[in-house]
């Protein structure tokens, strides 16, 4: 293990895992930091507590994939972007 500044780093352990149904392309986190919004590669976009324990939103996404997303600045809602072409604004209620 290499050394910075003569310390060794310290090791990294998962504190939370969460599965989907496909591998994830995206992460966002939310501008309070209390929600972490996951995009798959098969559409969907899940939006998860902090602890990653639970999943407090999900949304359609995309066909055919979403490939990115970003939180608007007031936390109000999710933007998305995929293979479909389309951008999408996503209301915390999962409404579009």
């Amino acid at each position: 293990m290499s050394r910075v500044n003569g310390k060794k780093p310290a090791a990294l352990a998962p504190r939370a895992t969460f599965h989907l149904a496909d591998f994830p392309v995206a992460l966002s986190w939310h501008p309070a930091g209390h929600s972490l919004a996951v995009a798959s590669i098969a559409g969907p976009l899940v939006v998860l507590s902090e602890s990653g324990a639970s999943e407090t939103a999900r949304y359609p996404g995309h066909p055919g994939g979403t490939q990115c997303m970003a939180w608007h600045p007031d936390g109000r809602s999710l933007w998305s972007g995929g293979q479909d072409g389309a951008v999408r604004q996503w209301a915390m209620s999962g409404e579009m």
